[in-house]
């Protein structure tokens, strides 16, 4: 009598527990759909492209100075933009000189 009772005990415990499961499940699945759906909205009008444009070195410039003029959000610091500058124009050190032209990347949300 105490099996029966125990194995029908055990039975309605599964079940309950493979409803909460799935409960579960379908609660996750639907929280990502929803995330998916907001975030991919805003990613459309949030979404800034990569660009490169030269610039002319003038007279008495740095690389900070033109990495302060043309660095974006995007990058973590001004130091790592000024790196992506040096690898972009195989440069070994920060020395530049006047009339010298370099490629620097810049972020616009305008598709060009």
């Amino acid at each position: 009598m105490i099996c029966k009772r125990f194995q029908t005990y055990a039975v309605q415990l599964t079940q309950q527990l493979l409803i909460i499961f799935i409960l579960t499940a379908l609660f996750c699945v639907m929280m990502r759909l929803s995330s998916l759906g907001g975030s991919s909205s805003k990613a459309s009008v949030d979404k800034n492209y990569k660009y490169y444009t030269s610039v002319e070195v003038k007279n008495g410039d740095t690389l900070l100075d033109i990495a302060s003029e043309y660095v974006t959000e995007e990058y973590g610091s001004l130091h790592e933009y000024v790196a992506e500058v040096k690898e972009l124009n195989g440069l070994r050190s920060d020395y530049i000189r006047s009339g010298q032209s370099l490629i620097v990347p810049y972020y616009s949300a305008e598709l060009k």
